[in-house]
Formats: C-alpha cells, structure tokens, sequence
C-alpha cells in the first residue's frame, strides 16, 4: 500500500525513538524509506549548512541500522524551512507515505503539536503517519517512547461521510491485504444521537461495513458514539491494544487550517496511538 515512506527525522532522542520504528512500517507494505533531515535556516544560511555534514553522517547511522531490518534506506539533508522541504521532499522522491513525529513538551500538549505537523497536513496530498512520542515512565530521565505502528490491533476508521473521510476509508480497505486477520472498528460519532446518522439511518454504516469485509477485512464492527468526534476517536483508542486510527482531513488552505484545527488538532493532542492522516484532494 505505502512503497515508499518519507521520515521526517528530528536528531536527538526523539529522532531515534521515530527511525527505530521506521522499519515496523513494512506491516503497511512499506520496502523503501528516505530519511529526511532539515535544517531549519533563515538568510544567511551559513550556520546550518555548516552542520550539514554532521546531519549526513548521524542519518547513514540510523539507516545502516535500519537497512539490517530489512527496508530499503536513502538519506537526504535539506537546509530550509521544514514544512516545505518535507513536501518538496516527498514530491522528489515518489513518496506515498510521510512518517512523523512529535514529542510534548509539557501538559498543554497541543501547544506543541501545532507546528511542523500541523503544517505538513496542512498543505499535504499524501497521507501522514503521525507517532506521539512521549517519556516511558514518570521520572525527568524516563527515555521516550513511541507506539510504533505494526497493525499488530485493530484499525479504528473515523468516519462523518464527508469526501475526505470516504477517502480515508479507500486507504482502510486497501491495507486489507497487509491487515491478516485484525478488525476493523467503524467509528461514527453523532453527538446526542442513539445510533446512525443524523437521521437515524444506519444504512451508510452498513454498507461501508460491508465494503470492507469485500475489501478482505474478516472482521468490521460499527460503532456509534454520543460524544463529539475527537473525544469519541480518543476514547476508542484508548480503549483498544495497540490500534491504529485512521481518519481524513479536509479542504484546502484556510479552510483546511479550520478543521485541522478543531477535530484533528484536538486528536493529536491527546492520543496516545498512531494516527493515519488521509488528506482529501
């Protein structure tokens, strides 16, 4: 399904714990990685590119690591501004699949979650596989973790019916083929609502249930939640060993900027599992 994943590595901890799990990519047929280093510049430019070497040289170690798991592994270093080198990047190279990452900073966890990522899924036409890398454990020196995505779980596919959420469910049920035998949680979440769609139709759910099980998927179950979208995606997470959450973004510029900030930003503050991000185009 994803050939080709673009990591967007940061170096430092939380870059290791991102790469480490690079190579875990291949259960979404993931064979070939390029590893993405910027460095983050503004005129002159003397500065980063002074350091350029250091970065080629830190990334062939992780892809040497990588490239023993079995993948594929180029490296590249950037200087520039993040969010556009990534999407230069990945448009370069044929990638179908960006990997990142992004480590809380404090408990206003969204604060943070609002740059570089947010950016990329802001102007992105190729899906993102988001990690929240955070401390294993309570103490200052508790190293970083991150929950890898091995579909080793079900996968939870949000749905509200829109053009990019029906997008998002073509991606599900083509992963169909690298699933084996996980589950499919169909999420539709209808504030106040006892199950359906706004008009208490439960036909939409079914049929794109049954979608998936031609698909390949031997096993989809709908849900319906009262809550709102983020709270019920977080909460179906959470409830779940080792999911994978699958949901659409939408629109372009600042209209995509307005639904990135309300249901995704809010899923990515908090989530504690991998998210695939499906842009609509």
């Amino acid at each position: 399904m994803f050939e080709h994943a673009l990591v967007a590595v940061a170096l430092g901890p939380a870059g290791d714990v991102l790469t480490g799990c690079a190579h875990r990519l291949k259960s979404l047929g993931t064979r070939r990685l390029t590893l993405l280093r910027v460095a983050p510049v503004d005129y002159p430019m003397a500065g980063a590119v002074a350091h350029l070497d250091e970065y080629r040289d830190r990334l062939e170690e992780m892809a040497r690591n990588l490239r023993e798991q079995g993948p594929e592994v180029e490296t590249a270093v950037r200087p520039g501004n993040p969010r556009r080198e990534i999407l230069l990047a990945a448009n370069e190279v044929g990638a179908s699949l960006i990997l990142m990452g992004s480590r809380s900073r404090s408990r206003a966890r969204e604060a943070f979650v609002g740059s570089v990522t947010l950016q990329v899924l802001e102007e992105t036409e190729i899906p993102v596989l988001y990690l929240p890398i955070e401390p294993d454990g309570s103490g200052d020196d508790a190293p970083l973790a991150a929950p890898c995505c091995a579909m080793d779980g079900p996968v939870i596919l949000a749905t509200d019916f829109s053009e990019a959420a029906e997008r998002a469910a073509s991606v599900t049920a083509a992963l169909a083929g690298e699933a084996g035998g996980r589950a499919v949680i169909l999420l539709h979440a209808l504030p106040g609502g006892e199950g359906g769609t706004a008009n208490g139709d439960t036909a939409p759910m079914e049929t794109l249930a049954a979608q998936l099980r031609e698909a390949g998927w031997p096993t989809v179950e709908t849900r319906y939640a009262e809550e709102g979208p983020a709270d019920a995606i977080v909460a179906a997470a959470a409830g779940e060993d080792e999911p994978l959450v699958v949901m659409g973004t939408r629109g372009m510029g600042s209209l995509r900027r307005a639904v990135l900030g309300s249901v995704t930003r809010d899923v990515l503050g908090r989530i504690r599992s991998p998210v695939l991000l499906v842009p609509e185009v």
